[in-house]
């Protein structure tokens, strides 16, 4: 015997699907808005300017979207970061700052998560000592970022004179 159909008509049908397509966009939101926001910065960049002997400036090498691999890229977070930090100063443009963040957010977010379901499920043990280490650096790693941001919308010349007296955040790590 075949299941009852749910729903009879198309109506009910679009309604439906509308209600689950809003439980996930609930569900996931921060990645949706971060892939979202990496997408349109990276249609509406422009053509990479040239200096004057015709060579592609070193911010315009540079990936224009969060790395993939993350910190494996570099090694540590601090030369991540200060990747991050050449290319604001390169640039002048607070996107990549701000992509990174998105970029980290979630990932700081299911720690957090799994950090509260391995108290309720193992208590404080060893599970919990590593969790807490993973949790410190991340966030460590994602108050950096958010350190820099603030610092670029202070302005410019604010971020150089504090990035050149090693000021910042992240270069005290």
């Amino acid at each position: 015997m075949p299941r009852p159909q749910l729903y009879h008509t198309p109506e009910e049908k679009q309604a439906a699907n509308r209600a689950k397509s809003n439980r996930h966009y609930a569900q996931n939101k921060a990645s949706i808005r971060a892939k979202r926001s990496t997408n349109y910065r990276a249609q509406s960049k422009h053509i990479p300017r040239t200096k004057r002997d015709g060579e592609i400036p070193r911010s315009d090498r540079l990936s224009s979207k969060p790395l993939d691999s993350g910190l494996s890229y570099c090694g540590n977070a601090s030369t991540y970061i200060n990747t991050i930090a050449e290319k604001y100063l390169l640039n002048h443009s607070k996107d990549d700052i701000r992509d990174t963040i998105l970029y980290f957010t979630p990932l700081q977010k299911s720690i957090n998560r799994y950090h509260d379901e391995i108290l309720q499920l193992a208590g404080m043990g060893k599970e919990m000592a590593r969790v807490d280490e993973v949790s410190k650096v991340v966030r460590v790693f994602v108050n950096s970022l958010e350190d820099l941001l603030c610092t670029a919308m202070l302005g410019y010349d604010d971020f150089v004179s504090l990035h050149s007296k090693r000021g910042l955040m992240y270069q005290s790590m």
